[in-house]
């Protein structure tokens, strides 16, 4: 089963934000709030950028097709709670599948702390 167009949004900012939580408890410090616990959705905008089929090897003799969605989502870091959670999807990747090297998320442009473009250092 998988997101479609003529679902509403809710169903995957939901199941990324249970996703997230998951991973919250097991590589964050219980002292600090997991994304379900904090004001405000993770993303602000939703794209769906494109869905194709990839077979994936998922065991030594077996072969699946899994239906996979490209997305870009679109946020402004409210604070330093919310940070940590963008850096854990980061970190940890989005979705069910991280395992099989899926739900892995990159950034298309970075900004300073106050959303300015970010200037690249190099040491």
């Amino acid at each position: 089963m998988y997101w479609r167009p003529e679902h509403t949004i809710e169903p995957l900012r939901e199941q990324l934000e249970a996703n997230l939580d998951q991973k919250h408890d097991l590589f964050g410090p219980e002292y600090l709030p997991g994304p379900s616990d904090t004001e405000g959705d993770l993303f602000e905008g939703y794209e769906l950028l494109k869905t194709f089929a990839v077979p994936l090897q998922v065991t030594a003799d077996q072969e699946l097709t899994f239906v996979l969605s490209k997305w870009q989502f679109d946020y402004t870091v409210r604070d330093d709670n919310h940070r940590r959670h963008l850096n854990l999807a980061l970190d940890c990747g989005l979705g069910e599948r991280n395992a099989l090297g899926l739900g892995f998320c990159n950034l298309v442009e970075k900004r300073g702390p106050y959303g300015e473009p970010a200037t690249e250092v190099h040491g």
